[in-house]
C-alpha cells in the first residue's frame, strides 16, 4: 500500500500542473471568434447536395441527348437525299416540258 501511495505522489498532477494545463485550453471568449452551428446552417449540407446531378446522371443525360440528336441528324440526311432526288426529278420534268 505504501508503494502505491508513493507512486501516486510521484506521478499525479499537482494543482500547479493543472493550472498550467488549463492556461493552454481555449476559453469561452477565445471560442467566440469561431463559427457556431447556427453560422454554418446557411451553407449547403450533404442532403442539399443530393438534389444536384452526379457524374453518372450527367453521363446518362448526355448519352440520351446524343442518341436523340443522332436521330434528328439522320432525318436531316434522309431529307437532304430525298430533296436531291426530287430536284433531279423536277429538273427532268421541266426539261421534258421545255421549261428549263
Amino acid at each position: 500500500m505504501n508503494e502505491l501511495f508513493v507512486f501516486l505522489q510521484e506521478n499525479m498532477a499537482t494543482k500547479d500542473d493543472i493550472a498550467d494545463i488549463r492556461r493552454d485550453f481555449a476559453t469561452k471568449d477565445d471560442l467566440k471568434g469561431f463559427a457556431t452551428k447556427d453560422d454554418l446552417r446557411a451553407f449547403a449540407t450533404k442532403d442539399d447536395l443530393k438534389a444536384f446531378a452526379t457524374k453518372d446522371d450527367l453521363r446518362s443525360m448526355r448519352d440520351e441527348l446524343m442518341t436523340h440528336l443522332d436521330g434528328i441528324v439522320k432525318r436531316f440526311v434522309d431529307f437532304e437525299q430525298e430533296l436531291i432526288f426530287l430536284r433531279a426529278r423536277t429538273d427532268r420534268h421541266n426539261e421534258a416540258l421545255g421549261l428549263a
